[in-house]
């Protein structure tokens, strides 16, 4: 079948579908169908597939140990400075960290610890933290010029030093293979 056959007869049924879009509801037609084309796209490339490639690349470059526990530290760390709820930050890393620290072989509890540990770190330093105000108010009540910055240059040393400190710890755990749980050791056997 010649190519130009093919669009002649997808663009005559395009033209003769009910469904397309008018000079009224152009914009609506385009954004429902951009969503669910992204929406699409996450279905069809999972955080397997993502795994897996993020895999491969820290086997080879040999970054598969410590340096893999301090990048997804890290970068919970910095998504936490823009997303509140921790909740929503693990569902969205686990897919791809939880598969790709088991390939690594590493518990899957391994992963959610590095997690835990850098997102009870940095909670006081996200902008979109519910406790900012909070702790802001508080702050204004002793000292009543107080703003934003003032805030966070009396804080940012306990969050960045809690951070250091708790990674130190859980390396110096790994290191010594002392159980993370009741029977569950970093590594997968």
């Amino acid at each position: 079948m010649r190519f130009s056959t093919i669009v002649s007869v997808v663009t005559l049924v395009w033209g003769i579908s009910p469904r397309q879009p008018s000079g009224k509801n152009i914009i609506r037609w385009l954004l429902k169908k951009r969503t669910n084309g992204s929406v699409r796209y996450c279905q069809y490339t999972s955080g397997k597939f993502i795994a897996v490639g993020l895999t491969d690349i820290l086997e080879s470059s040999g970054l598969s140990g410590i340096p893999a526990f301090v990048g997804l530290a890290l970068l919970s760390s910095f998504l936490c400075m823009f997303i509140a709820s921790g909740s929503a930050i693990w569902s969205i890393l686990a897919p791809i960290f939880v598969p790709m620290f088991m390939l690594l072989g590493f518990h899957p509890a391994f992963a959610q610890i590095l997690f835990r540990i850098a997102d009870s770190s940095v909670l006081p330093l996200a902008p979109v933290s519910p406790f900012v105000p909070l702790f802001l108010g508080f702050l204004q009540r002793y000292k009543p010029d107080a703003k934003l910055g003032t805030y966070y240059s009396l804080v940012l040393p306990y969050p960045l030093i809690f951070l250091v400190v708790w990674l130190l710890m859980l390396l110096a755990w790994y290191l010594v293979g002392l159980p993370i749980g009741p029977g569950i050791y970093p590594r997968l056997s």
